[in-house]
């Protein structure tokens, strides 16, 4: 193959040295340019290129920088030709994508033997692992649709046979209550006021024994116990839901206070009334600690099995992305317990209302169970029933709030249930 050796000077007319330029391009194949420009692009992706980036940049940021640079350095030669990088070979392709992903997630492996000074793992990047698969659809449609499954939840109860049902349970129980204590007097209730006789009072404009939903002090009372319950189930929650993850989460701390709560727990709430009255000064005092123990060890022992049955892999899952202590916590602990823990606080508000009735039995001068002691005393059965149905109603009124809350917030397990 010959060698062309023309030479130019300079009174060669422009045109002529464009012409014979193009010439000699022409004569080369396009096969031979493309490996040409293949190997300069190989040369910029190779290890030693990279090599001699890393020893003049020194530290894992620059490295990270520069590798990034050399990655990005655009083929002036396939780019003047207007031609295209053809094809690499599958393992320069398979180095090449890895690299290019790599640089654009941001999270470059540094290369072998070299010094990691400042991993860019952080605690944000270990959040953003964690909850951003979570976090795909936007607030507002999350909302949108849960009030759309809460009001097709009421719908399909209401056209159900659920409703009902519940009105016939209601209807059978007072037909029962009539039955025994009107028709039939059985020797058990032939003192006990008949339906009749108590709604009549319950609902009187002119009371006998002056209580019925006219009577001042008959919301007097009530009010006065759900203050009382209200103060000491925020107690019980706030106490034991932190001291019930606490328990479940960490086993030093379950193994230091375990043994006095369970040591304290079943004591029966009646036997620490005299201990109640003597730590505090005043009535009012004594019946809210007295509520709160009832409703207390319920929200702990629910918490703590709560956290119990999280299975362990979402723990080692979260540690292996880099999460912390607290952010463990607040998205493995506190979801993974949440149903247990309001299953346990609809207990808890049931327990708290049972030692409240006890409580201000004892050592109370007004509200509901104040109000049965004393019709008790004055011989009012028909006052005994009201101030019962009415616990009932009222108890029945906070759990279901809770349930309700509980539903909203855990909506992932309603939906699963459904």
């Amino acid at each position: 193959m010959t060698r062309h050796t023309d030479t130019i000077d300079a009174a060669t007319p422009l045109g002529g040295r464009l012409e014979r330029s193009q010439d000699r391009a022409s004569e080369k194949p396009l096969d031979s340019r493309l490996d040409r420009s293949s190997r300069d692009s190989s040369e910029k992706t190779s290890s030693p290129f990279i090599s001699r980036k890393i020893s003049q940049a020194g530290s894992w940021p620059a490295v990270h920088g520069a590798t990034q640079a050399a990655l990005q350095t655009p083929n002036q030669s396939a780019t003047l030709a207007g031609l295209q990088t053809p094809a690499q070979t599958p393992s320069q392709a398979g180095a090449l994508a890895t690299s290019q992903f790599d640089a654009q997630k941001g999270d470059l492996a540094p290369p072998v033997g070299v010094a990691v000074d400042n991993p860019p793992a952080t605690e944000a990047k270990a959040e953003t692992e964690l909850t951003g698969s979570l976090d795909v659809v936007p607030k507002s449609a999350r909302s949108r649709r849960s009030r759309k499954s809460l009001i097709k939840s009421l719908i399909s109860w209401l056209s159900g046979p659920a409703p009902w049902l519940n009105l016939a349970g209601l209807a059978g129980f007072v037909v029962l209550w009539h039955l025994l204590t009107v028709v039939f007097k059985l020797p058990l209730f032939e003192k006990l006021p008949g339906p009749g006789q108590t709604v009549k009072e319950w609902f009187s404009r002119n009371p006998t024994y002056g209580l019925s939903i006219f009577a001042f002090k008959y919301y007097q009372h009530i009010g006065l116990s759900c203050l009382r319950v209200f103060l000491a189930f925020l107690l019980a929650t706030g106490l034991g839901v932190p001291i019930g993850l606490m328990m479940g989460w960490k086993k030093t701390f379950s193994d230091y206070t375990f043994p006095v709560l369970e040591l304290l727990r079943p004591i029966p709430m009646l036997a620490w009334v005299p201990l109640a009255i003597l730590m505090w000064p005043g009535r009012e005092s004594s019946i809210v600690f007295l509520t709160f123990l009832g409703s207390f060890f319920a929200t702990l022992l629910n918490s703590w099995l709560g956290v119990k049955s999280i299975d362990q892999a979402y723990f080692r899952a979260a540690a292996s992305l880099g999460a912390s202590e607290s952010l463990i916590f607040r998205k493995v602990v506190w979801p993974g317990a949440m149903p247990f823990v309001f299953t346990g606080l609809q207990i808890s508000m049931g327990y708290a209302w049972f030692s409240l009735v006890a409580g201000e039995m004892l050592a109370g001068e007004f509200g509901l169970g104040y109000l049965i002691w004393d019709s008790y005393i004055l011989v009012q059965y028909p006052v005994i029933i009201i101030a019962m149905f009415t616990l009932g109603l009222v108890g029945s009124l906070s759990s279901l709030l809770i349930r309700l809350l509980g539903d909203f917030l855990v909506r992932w397990q309603v939906r699963g249930a459904q």
